[in-house]
């Protein structure tokens, strides 16, 4: 299928908002890391997506 004009333009803007949250994503895991390498105990919502992180990055690939 060929994209051309606006769909193109929207495909780019999908892509790069997907970059981003990749990178968002990137950046909070390592913030996870770093709290469990450094032992602090973790927040409750940060267990909660140490839990998810499986099924977030199968749904993302």
């Amino acid at each position: 299928m060929k994209y051309s004009g606006p769909h193109l333009e929207i495909l780019r803007t999908h892509l790069e908002i997907l970059r981003t949250h990749l990178e968002i994503l990137r950046t909070h895991l390592e913030i996870l890391r770093i709290h469990l390498e450094t032992l602090r105990p973790l927040p409750e919502m940060h267990l909660e997506i140490l839990r998810m992180l499986p099924e977030i990055l199968r749904d993302a690939s």
